[in-house]
């Protein structure tokens, strides 16, 4: 007899999803972050980024830290070297 298991995220109902920001919109968006443990929601949106800079999210015990795109670049990569990156992966990603 064999088995297997695979870590996975928990169900998702788009029904149940709880209200998170003043946007109901917005909230599984949220939600999917929180509960993909999402290392970071980058966005935009004002509900999601409130003070248009770093916002933490918290639910149900898990976290999410939503960042504007400028604060991602400014803030976020300025010490990443990019030019090291090989971005030659790309060419199969968008086929």
């Amino acid at each position: 007899m064999r088995s297997s298991a695979s870590p996975g995220t928990p169900s998702f109902d788009p029904d149940t999803v709880p209200t998170l920001t003043q946007d109901r919109k917005d909230d599984a968006i949220l939600y999917t972050a929180l509960v993909g443990d999402a290392d970071l929601l980058i966005s935009d949106d004002k509900h999601l980024v409130p003070d248009r800079h770093e916002h933490l999210w918290e639910h149900d015990g898990r976290v999410a830290v939503a960042i504007t795109f400028d604060t991602l670049m400014n803030e976020r990569l300025d010490t990443a070297n990019l030019g090291a990156i090989d971005g030659s992966w790309l060419a199969f990603a968008h086929i």
